[in-house]
């Protein structure tokens, strides 16, 4: 319930230039809903609510679904990023530590960020550590699953926020 509260929160702060894609995985991958335009919050909201936890972790099948979505889109301007979220160890697909590393340094190598998210106390804190930082993005670790909201938000935070809006400056400088 509160991993589909946190994509709700992504879904609701999208707007019409973003492109979003929605990746379960398991033992397998289920690409819930294609990379694609924003154009229909309630169809996306839908899918989230369809989401189950069940199953093995394969770590790397959910990467690199989220990876090869993105590389649809790296010729277009925009942030490309994935957030990798796990509440397992990764016992499906690549599971050496080493090994996962290096297919984030390969899926990442073209301009693709990835951040990992933590979540309980049943995953590698250290290979998602190293995963994150081999991608250019941050770890996060969530203790309780209630804060899986707050952790995106925080994720999303420079994305979410107006910095400035309709600001001049102007500046003299001395002659």
């Amino acid at each position: 319930g509160y991993v589909r509260q946190a994509v709700h929160l992504v879904t609701d702060n999208l707007t019409s230039d973003d492109h979003v894609a929605f990746i379960a995985y398991n033992h397998l991958v289920h690409v819930l809903v294609p990379l694609h335009k924003m154009v229909n919050r309630e169809y996306l909201h839908h899918r989230i609510d369809e989401l189950t936890a069940e199953g093995y972790t394969n770590l790397s099948a959910g990467m690199l679904e989220g990876c090869a979505q993105l590389h649809k889109q790296l010729d277009k301007p925009g942030l490309h990023h994935v957030i990798l979220l796990t509440d397992g160890l990764a016992n499906r697909g690549v599971t050496n530590a080493n090994s996962l590393v290096r297919l984030v340094d390969r899926c990442t190598r073209h301009g693709i960020t990835l951040t990992t998210v933590g979540l309980g106390t049943e995953y590698n804190e250290q290979l998602l550590a190293r995963m994150a930082q081999a991608g250019g993005g941050r770890y996060i670790y969530v203790a309780e699953p209630d804060k899986i909201p707050a952790a995106f938000e925080k994720e999303l935070g420079a994305l979410l926020d107006v910095v400035a809006q309709n600001t001049k400056l102007q500046m003299q400088l001395p002659l």
